[in-house]
């Protein structure tokens, strides 16, 4: 796995959280009103993620896609219009 994934993504915490954290406490700077996040995640990293995100207080829909083998891949979230 070393060999092909950015050397970013293998440093992410202990509990391979860190990047989100980071994206939470940036997120409104960055992305405007009505505006969605889209990330990519781990196979058991919804939960935490959606808990995360749900923690900022920007976001009116927070929603976890699984892929085909049922597992945990994308959060979609849609920042509320006044926030």
């Amino acid at each position: 796995m070393r060999d092909y994934e950015p050397e970013l993504a293998l440093r992410a915490g202990d509990d391979g959280l860190d990047i989100y954290r980071r994206i939470g406490t940036q997120i409104h700077r960055y992305l405007k009103p009505n505006g969605a996040l889209l990330l990519e995640i781990g196979y058991a990293q919804g939960p935490a993620v959606r808990e995360l995100l749900e923690a900022t207080g920007l976001f009116a829909e927070i929603m976890v896609e699984k892929d085909a083998n049922n597992n945990d891949r994308i959060v979609t979230a849609k920042r509320t219009a006044e926030a």
